[in-house]
């Protein structure tokens, strides 16, 4: 399980890489692929990988700071830790952001777009840890199943 739990905390990290890349090599070998796929798939697609581009140096602060503090041999602390991952990545991401927007536009009167990213940014990562969960439910009840096969 401690392997699971590693791979789920870099997976804001890899995934979208992944999907990244997945990206290039089609549209290598189809052009207009991106064009070709319906919206509920292109437009998630996009917004996960541009949560790399712009979240994923953020996102290793925030995971830094809390990698030392998770015990990995107990799902108590992991899930603790994760839960609380995607608000303590947020007020860093505001931060980043801010400085971006004033240094590179140099406009921030108008604050609403501070309340999209917020929001997007706790969507995003709930759906991540949400993604764990699920994926460590089913590997519990694997786990539970395959007890009970062998005691048979």
């Amino acid at each position: 399980m401690k392997r699971y739990y590693k791979t789920c905390l870099w997976s804001p990290i890899w995934f979208p890489a992944l999907l990244g890349l997945l990206a290039i090599i089609m549209e290598s070998l189809w052009n207009r692929t991106y064009d070709a796929l319906p919206p509920w798939i292109a437009i998630p697609a996009v917004m996960v990988f541009y949560s790399l581009v712009l979240g994923s140096v953020q996102y290793l602060i925030a995971l830094f700071l809390v990698w030392q503090r998770i015990d990995f041999e107990e799902f108590r602390s992991w899930l603790k830790w994760v839960l609380l991952l995607p608000l303590i990545y947020t007020p860093i991401q505001i931060g980043a952001m801010l400085l971006v927007v004033a240094w590179r536009f140099d406009r921030l009167g108008d604050w609403v777009w501070v309340g999209h990213i917020a929001g997007f940014d706790l969507v995003l990562g709930y759906a991540y840890v949400a993604v764990w969960l699920v994926g460590y439910w089913l590997i519990r009840l694997f786990q539970d199943f395959t007890k009970r096969r062998e005691m048979v």
